[in-house]
């Protein structure tokens, strides 16, 4: 049961930037990004529209995209980004409830308008430490970041949180795909896990 509840807080934690973002965006609006390949038994996923791949090592478990479009996008890739807010693209969680999400948030629909990477993340920033306090959870360091993934910056934050005395690491990265919001995060409860993960990715 322990576990399990570490698997949700962790899940929670990654879902709650979603519903935060309020701004507009000078991008180009007619991009789309593309479903990524997951291979379950290599333990990979790799995004040509997001230039990244992911190679986990072993403990991970990770939905097939089988499973992303049946248990929890409920619509294929294609319908799901003309009718969904959110797709999901990657999941994965391993022994120690530590997880990796990777999704595209639709900021036009959620947001009547679409938004740039400046302005999702001061509006996630500005509103993050109300929001984890109204879900039971405590907010104790927040940086915003910039990461690098071989030659590619990402606009990123770290935070530090807590509830009933588990304390929660986690980073996210952000990538505008026209009126799409790639967000990436990392959650793990170590600092060294948290990097150990986030040194899985790659650029393609």
């Amino acid at each position: 049961m322990k576990n399990t509840i570490k698997a949700i807080l962790c899940f929670a934690l990654a879902l709650l930037f979603v519903f935060t973002a309020v701004s507009c965006s000078n991008g180009n609006e007619t991009a789309v990004p593309e479903q990524g390949t997951i291979d379950v038994e290599k333990r990979t996923y790799e995004n040509k529209s997001i230039g990244l791949g992911l190679r986990l090592k072993e403990g991970w478990t990770i939905k097939s995209t089988e499973e992303l479009q049946t248990e929890v996008n409920k619509l294929n890739f294609d319908e799901s980004l003309k009718t969904a807010d959110v797709i999901y693209d990657f999941y994965a969680v391993n022994d120690k409830s530590d997880n990796v999400i990777i999704l595209f948030d639709n900021t036009k629909k959620n947001n009547n308008r679409v938004i740039g990477e400046k302005e999702y993340m001061e509006s996630y920033m500005s509103s993050l430490e109300s929001t984890l306090a109204g879900n039971g959870i405590t907010l104790t360091k927040v940086e915003e970041l910039s990461l690098k993934i071989d030659k590619n910056d990402y606009k990123a934050s770290y935070i530090e949180a807590t509830s009933n005395g588990e304390v929660i690491y986690q980073y996210l990265l952000i990538k505008q795909i026209g009126e799409f919001m790639t967000c990436i995060t990392i959650t793990a409860h170590s600092v060294n896990d948290l990097n150990s993960i986030f040194y899985c990715f790659y650029s393609l």
